[in-house]
């Protein structure tokens, strides 16, 4: 059974909670890949090198290749000869240069250059366009040999190229040319201009250079024959229009004619621009005498409103105002003086009398003016009446010449619109005679081909850049996919993303195999070397340990690995030497039972050790050992058990540890390691805390991941990670300068066990 707490949680208490670093980020880190390039540097210029050797190779093995060049200039026509605006070249101007390069491509421009070549044809037009390549030839030879296994005979290209001149030797010489000229001219426009460049390429420069110059001077006249076919065919064309023009001008006018004849329209115009004038006036005159009318009765109506008095002030007679006036003064006078005097006085009498009078007088000057105002509202819808009649019979005899005149007025626009063709159909012909002879030179050569001197195919520098290129992009992928695949740390960071605990040191690698320095010296050279390296990393890695918790560096420390080989033991030695020089006193048991290494180091006999306690009654006294080093003991393992999982986990091992984290300031626990093993789960629940040992240059992230969860299933307490053997051949990274050779002397004979022979000893 798995003991309970060990001695080392007075320590190390257990509610004590480590920090899990985690991830912090998964950027890209530019440094990270330039050391891994640095690292896998020669595979890198390997994979350079190779690919700069197959560019050369493909480089010398590739046929000169000569291009030739020439520039033609095509302009969009503005128009044609005839002075017409080209409607359907306007609105293709666009698409002109495209139609061009299309033409170029053609193959009735190929056969056409072909025909006014007279060309022995060179080895590249009659058959192949190059040299066949090795990879060419090699592929011939597989094919016929497997022909001829199976009973076929392939025609060679000689006999091919018999037949084809046998059968027509001028049609094939010129079927060749024109291929060879569709599949090797290129056209290109020049960009903002109307230029297109023409280039052919071949292995013959005398050849290519007259085909591509047969082509330019085919261009330009496949054009000035096609412009010469337009005109002519447009010139006859407009004869034709002229004479049915004329036939059909000559037929509206005798129509015209007849229908003014058979409707008596003499002047149809002017009639007609009379009539609506006319008509305008008496509509004109009809509305004022409506306003007249209007007027007229209004005051009619007025009149009759008038009422007995004569109050008519709207009439603005002056008569009657006057009158009123002389009323009003006599009636004011007879009130004065009926205060006076009585009614019937003779005065009195008289102001009456005169107030009839005047009222008489009122009274006929508002008859006489009703009088007048019926007679004007009579003559006024008199006069209203006339105007309407006459303007309705102006609108009709209107509307009548307008319905006489519309056919009229057809014929006439037939008329003129055939006029206006046929003089400008004469007019565009006289110009055309004028112009017959004259040819726009909008398609012209500007530049022909000449004779090229040197092959600008193969491109050394070209194809060794691109070589270059191509083995530096190859390297890198592969090189990232070694990386990808490499299951190994490559820093510190990574230990620490991984594991999720720090890493508290790393102890160099230091080369042994000169001979110069044992294993075991080199373990004890912190003592014997304090100036050394590894005496610096020991002392750097004691620091750590000291800072791991709140009370110091733990006094019960266990030291396991994922897998043996790893240094553990020298990880062990070295701290425990490192504490020494700080005056503690340290004891270093040597729990490995499979497999024991500490006594090895110290050169101390192996006799009586740890099983013989743990399986005897001895004291703890009988099997300590003091080393060479002041301040450092010792408890070996002792003979090798047949059960050393059931005496690690013993209460012995218990009371062991105690006293012993009372006797000394440091335990040390060298222990096997995890994978396969439970002894190590079995200390490290014992001990005050873990420390993972992990060798940079062997151990893999899926041993650690493995040994670190069977460690925490044991709910052990892992402080952190100590790096062994930074800087090996194998390993990369972690910032050493320097190195050292160590690692266990013994193999191990088990697998989850221990050897056949119980009790044999490992030799030391």
């Amino acid at each position: 059974m798995v003991a309970g707490p060990g001695p080392g949680a007075l320590d190390y208490p257990r509610g004590t909670v480590f920090q899990d670093l985690g991830d912090e980020g998964e950027g890209l880190d530019l440094k990270r890949y330039l050391a891994i390039l640095l690292y896998r540097k020669w595979l890198l210029i390997f994979a350079v090198l190779l690919a700069l050797i197959a560019g050369l190779f493909y480089t010398v093995r590739e046929p000169p290749v000569y291009r030739a060049t020439a520039t033609v200039q095509a302009t969009p026509p503005s128009g044609n000869q005839f002075g017409f605006t080209d409607l359907s070249a306007v609105a293709s101007a666009r698409n002109f240069t495209g139609d061009q390069l299309e033409l170029l491509r053609s193959s009735v421009l190929a056969e056409r250059a072909a025909q006014t070549l007279s060309l022995d044809l060179a080895p590249e037009t009659k058959t192949d366009d190059a040299k066949p390549t090795f990879f060419d030839e090699l592929q011939q030879q597989l094919t016929q040999w497997w022909h001829a296994r199976q009973g076929r005979v392939e025609p060679t290209a000689l006999d091919e190229q018999r037949d084809r001149l046998l059968d027509d030797p001028l049609a094939s010489n010129q079927a060749a040319v024109a291929a060879r000229i569709r599949s090797s001219l290129v056209a290109t426009p020049v960009r903002d201009t109307n230029l297109i460049q023409l280039s052919m390429e071949g292995s013959d420069p005398r050849a290519i250079t007259a085909m591509l110059n047969a082509v330019a001077k085919a261009f330009v006249n496949f054009q000035t024959e096609r412009r010469s076919d337009d005109a002519t065919s447009t010139q006859t064309f407009y004869e034709q229009q002229i004479e049915w023009t004329r036939v059909q001008l000559e037929d509206a006018e005798r129509q015209l004619t007849a229908y003014a004849r058979s409707k008596d329209l003499v002047h149809v115009d002017n009639l007609l621009e009379y009539s609506q004038s006319e008509y305008g006036a008496l509509r004109d005159r009809l509305g004022e005498a409506e306003r007249n009318l209007f007027q007229a009765e209004a005051k009619m109506r007025a009149m009759n409103e008038i009422d007995a008095q004569g109050s008519s002030d709207f009439l603005g007679s002056e008569v009657i105002q006057s009158l009123k006036t002389r009323r009003g003064e006599l009636l004011d006078e007879y009130q004065r003086k009926l205060e006076v005097f009585l009614p019937d006085y003779p005065a009195m009498v008289q102001l009456r009398s005169q107030i009839e009078a005047i009222d008489g007088q009122i009274a006929a000057e508002v008859d006489s003016i009703s009088r007048s105002l019926r007679i004007e509202y009579e003559t006024s819808l008199k006069e209203r009446q006339l105007l309407a009649d006459r303007a309705e019979e102006a609108r009709l005899e209107l509307l009548k010449l307008r319905d006489e005149t519309v056919d009229y007025n057809a014929l006439a626009r037939s008329r003129d619109t055939l006029q206006a063709m046929y003089n400008g159909l004469l007019s565009r012909v006289t110009e055309a005679e004028l112009v017959s002879g004259i040819v726009q030179d909008n398609i012209r050569i500007v530049d022909l081909a000449t004779v090229p001197v040197k092959p600008f195919k193969p491109d050394l520098n070209k194809n060794l850049m691109v070589s270059a290129f191509l083995g530096l992009v190859l390297g890198v992928l592969l090189i990232l996919l070694l990386e990808h695949l490499d299951d190994s740390y490559k820093s510190n960071d990574e230990v620490e993303k991984e594991t999720g605990r720090p890493v508290l040191g790393s102890l160099p690698f230091i080369d042994t195999s000169t001979g110069v320095q044992s294993s075991a010296n080199l373990a004890l050279s912190v003592a014997n070397d304090p100036k050394g390296p590894l005496a610096e990393a020991s002392r750097s890695l004691r620091t750590s340990l000291m800072f791991s918790t709140a009370e110091g560096a733990p006094r019960v420390l266990h030291f396991t690995s994922a897998s043996p080989g790893e240094g553990k033991s020298f990880s062990c030695v070295s701290v425990a030497a490192s504490f020494t020089q700080s005056g503690s006193t340290v004891l270093c048991i040597d729990c490995d039972l499979r497999n024991p290494s500490l006594h090895g180091i110290f050169d101390l006999p192996n006799d009586v050790g740890l099983t013989n306690y743990l399986a005897a009654e001895i004291s703890p006294a009988e099997i300590a050992q003091a080393t060479s080093v002041d301040g450092l003991f010792l408890i070996s393992s002792g003979p090798m058990p047949p059960n050393p999982v059931e005496l690690l986990s013993s209460g012995k091992m218990m009371n062991l540890l105690k006293l012993a984290a009372e006797r000394f300031d440091y335990v040390l626990i060298d222990g096997p390691p995890v994978i396969g093993l439970a002894d190590a789960l079995v200390l490290s629940r014992m001990a005050g805390a873990s420390l993972l040992v992990i060798n940079t240059a062997k151990n893999t992230r899926t041993m650690v991941k493995e040994s670190l969860k069977r460690l925490r299933g044991s709910q052990a307490r892992i402080i952190g990670v100590v790096l062994q053997k930074v800087g090996q051949p194998g390993g990369r990274g972690y910032g050493y300068g320097y190195g050292y050779g160590y690692g266990y002397r013994y193999q191990y004979q088990y697998l989850y066990g221990y050897g056949q022979d119980h009790n044999e000893r490992p030799p030391v």
